[in-house]
């Protein structure tokens, strides 16, 4: 994990929306590219995308490394 991410989990942790953001942009095509495999379907992909990000800030406090946030 890059020093940028680290710092930006570790804000998103702490509250920051902006920083959140930032890790969501940076992450999108990884996460987008998965459920594209999984799915098989583009708009099923862009759904589970945008759950994970959304299940991801509503649990971004119950991650306990944040160097683990790229598996997490």
């Amino acid at each position: 994990m890059n020093e940028r991410t680290r710092e930006l989990v570790g804000l998103a942790m702490k509250g920051s929306k902006e920083s959140y953001g930032l890790l969501v942009k940076d992450y999108t095509g990884i996460v987008y590219t998965m459920a594209l495999r999984m799915t098989g379907d583009h708009h099923m992909a862009e759904d589970v995308c945008q759950e994970v990000f959304l299940k991801g800030w509503m649990k971004i406090g119950n991650l306990q490394k944040p160097s683990a946030f790229s598996g997490w």
